[in-house]
């Protein structure tokens, strides 16, 4: 198993399990990149390769544990994961800055940096962004809504998988101008 450090908050989940993918696409160079836009995993196919393309299934990562807003504590435990030897983080990770840290746009910038193309509303239950098809039926919240203007201006789709219909029906009543997907 993985360090409790790993998975202490939503934020180390994420980065312990990006930073995973990247050490894959190193490891195995002649095989695998990050696909970090469509130029990208056009140009990995071009070249025989498969792009690994950086999601997110939750957006609940986007604020710590318990609905507060103690990002300084997200980021004491991420710069422990970050030094922790069992979890090599590679030089070519695009760690996310103090700044980005401390808010929901500045961790959707990190995500971006990343090449995070997509982010999943919720996973496991609903949050206070979206309803889920395994949670309450509930739709958008105002903090939803805005969540996904945010995505949309970093130009990261919304991914519709476990939100409930609610949130499906809203989602599309906000005539987005980026397209909106189902990734599973």
């Amino acid at each position: 198993g993985r360090p409790d450090i790993a998975i202490e908050t939503r934020l180390n989940r994420v980065v312990d399990q990006t930073a995973y993918t990247y050490r894959l696409a190193n490891k195995h160079p002649e095989h695998l990149v990050i696909g970090k836009n469509y130029q990208e995993v056009v140009q990995s196919l071009q070249e025989g390769k498969t792009a690994l393309i950086p999601a997110i299934e939750g957006a609940q990562f986007l604020v710590p544990e318990g609905g507060t807003h103690d990002y300084e504590n997200y980021e004491v435990q991420l710069r422990y994961l970050l030094a922790h030897p069992d979890i090599p983080i590679p030089d070519n990770y695009p760690v996310p800055t103090q700044k980005e840290i401390r808010s929901v746009e500045g961790l959707l910038n990190w995500c971006k940096r990343m090449g995070v193309l997509y982010i999943g509303l919720n996973h496991l239950g609903s949050n206070r962004f979206a309803g889920s098809d395994l949670g309450f039926g509930d739709g958008l919240s105002k903090e939803g809504i805005k969540l996904i203007r945010l995505m949309h201006k970093q130009g990261i789709l919304v991914d519709l998988a476990h939100a409930s219909q609610a949130t499906q029906k809203q989602i599309k009543d906000l005539q987005l101008e980026l397209p909106i997907m189902v990734s599973h």
